[in-house]
């Protein structure tokens, strides 16, 4: 994570390469299913964070790959389907990124940063409507969210304009 975090990607994602090839080798020698839940759970954080790297890179084909092996491995993480819809989105496939952001909050309704994203999404499809009940739910949850009251306001003003004209 330190190449990650210094901006360094070519070099994060082949330390993660390797850190593949070792878990993976781990999880495919153990008998032990305890173990193998162990190895399975540091592969699920490789292939997130390697994807969160391709990403950064701009390579979101590649990125959404890497998000599929860790849903995969745990299809029950809401974040991770979040966080691929975001690499959907930046491959020009906004209806895949809108169906995993509707199963992040399937998964996990208290996902937040999904419904947020979820609204963006639904504004840039021209369905105000149904952004704006989405923020107003989330901001109930959780009235402090500034991005949500930020996008809320933001529809709010540009829906107002269109009826004033």
């Amino acid at each position: 994570k330190a190449y990650f975090q210094a901006g360094r990607m070519d070099e994060a994602i082949g330390q993660y390469a390797e850190a593949e090839k070792i878990m993976s080798g781990y999880a495919g020698k153990t008998q032990s299913p305890k173990a193998r839940r162990f190895y399975e759970g540091m592969l699920k954080g490789i292939y997130s964070d390697s994807a969160q790297s391709y990403a950064f890179k701009r390579d979101f084909v590649t990125s959404v790959g890497h998000y599929d092996k860790a849903i995969a491995l745990d299809p029950g993480d809401s974040y991770l389907y979040s966080n691929r819809a975001l690499s959907l989105i930046g491959a020009g496939n906004m209806p895949g990124g809108i169906k995993d952001l509707e199963k992040a909050l399937s998964l996990n309704p208290d996902n937040l940063l999904a419904a947020n994203n979820l609204s963006i999404c639904y504004i840039q499809q021209g369905n105000a409507g149904k952004a704006k009940g989405l923020l107003e739910w989330i901001l109930t949850k959780d009235p402090g969210l500034a991005a949500a009251r930020d996008n809320l306001n933001k529809l709010n003003s540009v829906t107002a304009g269109r009826q004033q004209r």
